[in-house]
């Protein structure tokens, strides 16, 4: 982590991030940094939503971008029921609704 604080601090990098951490790694490097994390890179979809996390995440002001938004187009996700119902009810596509709950959640996919 010290070396991407120190490209940040180069001019190197703009923002600094990390993947894949826990809220205990992200404690972990909270409190040992100079300069925190802006953006974790994670999986999340609405069958892996992780709501502890994400609002630790808001919590820090960490933007949260996810991995995996639509859950690797496997788990059936795009043939989920549901999702196929409010996608036809406004229109959409599978993907598209779960995008846009994504960015509503202040995801970025």
């Amino acid at each position: 982590w010290r070396q991407l604080e120190a490209a940040k601090a180069n001019g190197q990098a703009r923002s600094i991030g990390v993947a894949n951490f826990t809220r205990r790694h992200l404690k972990e490097i909270l409190s040992s940094c100079k300069d925190p994390p802006e953006v974790i890179q994670t999986e999340v979809h609405p069958y892996f939503q992780q709501p502890e996390l994400l609002e630790f995440c808001r919590q820090k002001n960490l933007q949260v971008h996810a991995f995996s938004p639509l859950a690797h187009g496997e788990l059936g996700l795009l043939e989920d029921r549901l999702l196929t119902e409010i996608a036809l009810k406004h229109q959409r596509s599978v993907p598209q609704v779960v995008l846009r709950w994504l960015l509503q959640q202040g995801i970025t996919p």
